[in-house]
């Protein structure tokens, strides 16, 4: 545990390790293939720094591991950003880039009561509150 605590530690801050320059991945390690696809998309659509995909990751690391069959049980969340309302409106079980594309645009339009909108209201609201 010893190397993966300074490693959550630094996610937290929306850094990655002493350097801060890009994600370690939602486990602390290698970024699986969907995270490595969201930030292709979140840099090259959304202008995301590796700060701000780091905090995306933050978010979707507790999320749903990046996995884009995630599915809770009580609540109906599915795939990799916990829609609520499950597997519809443009958010496919068979398709985790749509699932990616729905995310980011969510993130990006949300808005968050006394937060304001983007990955830095999200990400402050995910740790204040538990969710985003």
């Amino acid at each position: 545990m010893g190397a993966l605590l300074p490693a959550l530690l630094g996610m937290q801050n929306g850094m990655q390790g002493q350097g801060g320059s890009g994600p370690v991945g939602s486990s602390g390690g290698t970024p699986s293939h969907w995270e490595n696809v969201a930030q292709r998309i979140a840099t090259n659509k959304y202008n995301y720094s590796p700060q701000d995909f780091n905090k995306l990751d933050y978010i979707i690391g507790n999320e749903s591991s990046w996995d884009p069959h995630a599915l809770n049980d009580s609540s109906g969340a599915a795939g990799i950003a916990q829609n609520i309302s499950g597997f519809s409106g443009g958010y496919s079980e068979n398709d985790p880039k749509e699932q990616i594309r729905w995310l980011l645009n969510y993130v990006d339009s949300h808005p968050y009561q006394g937060y304001g909108t983007g990955i830095d209201a999200a990400y402050q609201h995910k740790q204040d509150t538990g969710w985003y």
